[in-house]
């Protein structure tokens, strides 16, 4: 997992407080602006190293190896997912699953992606529901500690784009993505998840919604 925009060094170290009151709250206050810095310090590297990946020359889409043309290095694969090539919408690569696995089931990306709160971004991709009769297919974006931020499902017995718009929340300083199925039945074919897109929304995004 990559963490390159991350702090290259830990924030202050927390200070050994003598028994005097009045100098122990010196030394907090000290210790507090110092924490203020350094934090400000790691904003502004996070800041850059955001406004450097979407400021690239034709780089819309944060989704690493959107196309899968390289798993082993920037995909998870498991729970009964695998790659499969010429499934995917326009008849690239794509993850199949077939079967009724329990619970949950995610092929996801490795590379953690810096954001930022309060920004919009819309998620999509391409899941082939067709062959699924229950439960939740869907992509997700998925923040630092591994709490799902957005989602977009698709519904069964669909095969179409799904896309949702996000909103970075509060705490949240780099995201994964993952197709994701819970609880699905197949009784027969396969479903196939493809094309994941995180993307700076444009007029024409604005205000879509995935399928309840």
């Amino acid at each position: 997992m990559s963490h390159a925009f991350m702090p290259d060094s830990p924030g202050p170290r927390p200070p050994e407080l003598p028994d005097d009151p009045k100098r122990a709250l010196q030394i907090l206050q000290r210790y507090t602006q110092q924490q203020a810095v350094w934090l400000q310090q790691q904003f502004t590297v996070i800041r850059h190293t955001h406004d450097w990946l979407v400021g690239q020359q034709n780089i819309r889409n944060l989704v690493p190896d959107s196309d899968i043309k390289d798993p082993a290095t920037y995909w998870t694969v498991g729970g009964g997912w695998v790659v499969t090539d010429a499934v995917g919408e326009g008849g690239g690569r794509g993850f199949t699953l077939t079967g009724s696995p329990a619970g949950t089931v995610s092929a996801l990306t490795i590379t953690l992606v810096p954001v930022l709160v309060g920004d919009l971004y819309v998620l999509s991709g391409w899941i082939d529901a067709r062959t699924a009769t229950a439960g939740t297919l869907s992509w997700q974006v998925i923040n630092q500690i591994g709490v799902v931020i957005g989602e977009a499902k698709q519904v069964l017995g669909s095969e179409e784009r799904v896309q949702q718009l996000v909103t970075i929340p509060a705490g949240t300083v780099g995201v994964l993505f993952a197709a994701t199925a819970v609880n699905v039945v197949i009784p027969t074919g396969v479903v196939t998840a493809s094309r994941p897109q995180f993307e700076l929304p444009d007029a024409a995004h604005i205000g879509v919604t995935a399928p309840a």
